[in-house]
């Protein structure tokens, strides 16, 4: 595994992003690109600091 990444992408741009997954895909044959989601947000906020 060269990258594990999560990006936190709006809904309305979401198969956009899809879209653009699988061309990157599509133009790269020795790389393999999994897209997986949506997940919840957990990643992207810190509840320390919304509570602080």
């Amino acid at each position: 595994m060269v990258l594990n990444a999560a990006y936190l992408v709006d809904d309305a741009r979401a198969e956009h992003f899809a879209k653009a997954v699988a061309e990157l895909d599509a133009q790269h044959p020795l790389l393999h690109l999994y897209l997986t989601g949506p997940w919840p947000p957990y990643s992207f906020s810190r509840i320390a600091e919304v509570l602080a």
